[in-house]
């Protein structure tokens, strides 16, 4: 049976194979070390951009939304921007397994299982569960997903980053003794060509007119990789936008260094660039990390609930619904800090995150249910 699937991917990944095309980076893009060779189409671009009325904004503001919850279906969010890339080059190196880490509802993990399954690779998942005082895993939101797809899960019983980066190396090595050809995803390693990603979605959204008809542009960031390459962009098309990342994840020290970091790895900084100059390419600001990476407070829920009920577009719990959250609250506490009063919130997507165990039993606190 292991022997019929392993042949049945194999001709999936060659069929994959004949999808893929060489790829042209933008022209304001064309000197960044660590151009990929190759692109696979895996979803739908030029998502709209749509007026956004968020409750509690003042009149003088105008809120606008990118749409990257439009992605896809199951693949759905910004992430799978990246994997056009990062999968084409494990298809050109004859990879047969793709590895990949994060927490149990990681949303890079879902579309990374999703999207690698339907190209015909094997999927391990070093995952960890923040605060975990268990191993039992809920089967729901993009961990279910994940689960579904037939996914190889590897939890790491301690929860930390560090530990199941550790992991998923020596599972790298092993799976290699074993006969694999494995390939990692990751946005930190060196060269990694997922970047280009969202250089290609800077690229949309000037054709869109962002550049033109906005003055700051917001962004949730946990890596920094999707920030950075959007640096790029703003800096080498005249700097037009303010830009503003909202960290979910780590404070502004460690985010502004892992920034950096990947802007030396594709050759926009020089090594030794001052980070004290770093603030005039983008504010970075910390307030969404509270209460911890993947938490979230009673006004998290209520805000995310009445935006949905209010703008129909939906917020991930663990992310978007945060950082779009802090972002009214600047709005409405600290608005010097903006360039000026036509904002852009680049929603990196994801619905999944709302089917969690926890969220939904807040939630459905708020209100009753009428009875017929």
């Amino acid at each position: 049976m292991a022997e019929t699937n392993d042949n049945n991917l194999r001709e999936i990944r060659t069929d994959a194979k004949k999808r893929l095309y060489p790829y042209v980076a933008p022209k304001w893009a064309e000197a960044l070390r660590w151009k990929p060779r190759y692109k696979i189409d895996l979803c739908q671009t030029n998502t709209p951009i749509q007026k956004w009325y968020l409750p509690e904004i003042p009149n003088s503001f105008e809120i606008y939304i990118k749409r990257e919850d439009m992605t896809g279906g199951a693949t759905s969010g910004h992430k799978i921007r990246r994997l056009e890339f990062n999968l084409a080059e494990a298809l050109e190196k004859n990879c047969d397994t793709v590895i990949t880490r994060g927490t149990i509802s990681s949303n890079n993990c879902r579309t990374a299982a999703v999207a690698s399954k339907e190209l015909g690779f094997n999927v391990h998942l070093c995952m960890y569960k923040a605060k975990m005082k268990n191993q039992r895993l809920p089967f729901h939101g993009n961990h279910c997903i994940d689960r579904l797809v037939g996914a190889h899960l590897h939890l790491n019983p301690e929860p930390t980053q560090t530990n199941s980066t550790k992991e998923r190396d020596e599972l790298y090595h092993s799976l290699r003794i074993e006969g694999y050809s494995p390939y990692i995803v990751s946005s930190e390693e060196a060269g990694d060509v997922g970047l280009f990603g969202y250089i290609d979605c800077f690229d949309e959204m000037i054709k869109q007119g962002v550049t033109e008809r906005f003055s700051d542009f917001i962004v949730t960031c946990g890596t920094g990789q999707t920030v950075a390459a959007f640096i790029i962009g703003n800096y080498r098309n005249g700097g037009k936008l303010r830009l503003h990342a909202l960290s979910v994840l780590d404070d502004q020290a460690t985010l502004r260094k892992a920034i950096i970091d990947s802007l030396k790895d594709v050759a926009f900084l020089r090594e030794d660039y001052p980070e004290d100059d770093f603030s005039s390419l983008i504010n970075i600001m910390d307030e969404s990390v509270f209460p911890g990476y993947t938490f979230f407070t009673d006004k998290h829920v209520e805000f995310i609930s009445e935006v949905a009920t209010r703008t129909g577009i939906l917020l991930d719990p663990a992310y978007t619904g945060k950082s779009a959250y802090t972002m009214v609250r600047m709005i409405q506490t600290t608005p010097d800090i903006f360039r000026g009063k036509k904002l852009l919130f680049y929603n990196t997507g994801s619905v999944f995150g709302l089917m969690n165990e926890t969220f939904t039993r807040t939630a459905i606190r708020r209100e009753p249910i009428d009875e017929f």
